[in-house]
């Protein structure tokens, strides 16, 4: 997207790395003749306040955003965050929910736009109960476990806002990236569960299914970029293909209810409409 002169807009927890990986990213894609902008901008998926803050300014600067990527997330354990919700749950995808429905007006009318939720494998742990508060589970808390229903909720909004967008030449997707080198499992080992943890000790340990970062990025960029995907929506993907998610990522009843279920922890007023809003404004 550099190399084709995009304005692209980085919003980060930690800004010094942030800036740090703007200036490669930046140094790189001169290499291509046109460059482009990065603008780093703080977010903290952690802080609902933020996430409001960091929406704010995108669209006091933006006029249109073609293409919004929720990509950052969390594996960690039990904590809550200073809204009162399981810091997991919250930064692998209430923030996310809540900061496309802010962005949403600022998107549909940029269209033909796309918006990618990045999910996980993991997902097909996930227990159905994805509209439920998981703050006061401490002690029967599992990371695993609520890593899994985090990226199952992930499908499910993104097949759900696919609805709620029909005929606005917006598409969605919820992206399987793989198992990246990352450091989103630093704190694995006081969090996974055993079985789990054994298993992927021996698979990383011989890197055999670990893909680089790079690796990692093409099915999203896949569905941000190629034309063939911009005529699908509310799929799921991996290795650059729409798959076939399992029963209860495709239950609309539990789409419908975590959708409700999330307006309302975001704090999002009932009167607020994102679809007509943008239309109104044109």
């Amino acid at each position: 997207m550099m190399s084709a002169g995009a304005r692209v807009i980085m919003a980060c927890r930690d800004l010094e790395k942030a800036q740090k990986a703007a200036d490669i990213i930046i140094k790189k894609a001169a290499q291509f003749g046109n460059p482009g902008q990065v603008i780093v901008r703080k977010l903290d998926l952690a802080s609902f306040k933020s996430v409001r803050e960091c929406a704010n300014q995108i669209l006091a600067t933006e006029e249109k955003v073609h293409i919004l990527v929720n990509n950052a997330g969390v594996y960690c354990p039990w904590k809550l965050t200073e809204d009162g919700q399981d810091i997991l749950y919250q930064t692998n995808f209430l923030a996310h929910f809540l900061f496309t429905m802010l962005l949403l007006p600022r998107i549909i009318s940029a269209a033909p736009a796309r918006i990618i939720n990045v999910s996980s494998l993991l997902y097909t742990w996930g227990d159905k109960e994805t509209n439920t508060d998981m703050a006061p589970r401490k002690k029967s808390y599992s990371t695993f476990y609520a890593y899994a229903r985090s990226k199952l909720a992930v499908i499910l909004f993104t097949k759900k806002l696919s609805e709620k967008l029909r005929g606005l030449d917006v598409t969605t997707y919820a992206v399987h990236p793989g198992f990246v080198q990352t450091g989103i499992f630093r704190e694995i080992d006081t969090t996974i569960h055993p079985i789990v943890q054994r298993i992927l000790e021996s698979s990383m340990s011989r890197l055999l299914f670990l893909k680089s970062p790079w690796q990692g990025a093409q099915t999203t960029l896949h569905c941000a970029l190629a034309e063939r995907a911009g005529k699908e929506s509310g799929l799921y993907y991996s290795d650059c293909r729409p798959r076939k998610p399992v029963r209860k990522a495709r239950d609309k009843q539990n789409a419908e209810s975590l959708w409700n279920f999330s307006w309302n922890v975001v704090g999002l007023p009932e009167d607020y409409d994102p679809i007509h809003r943008s239309r109104s404004s044109d």
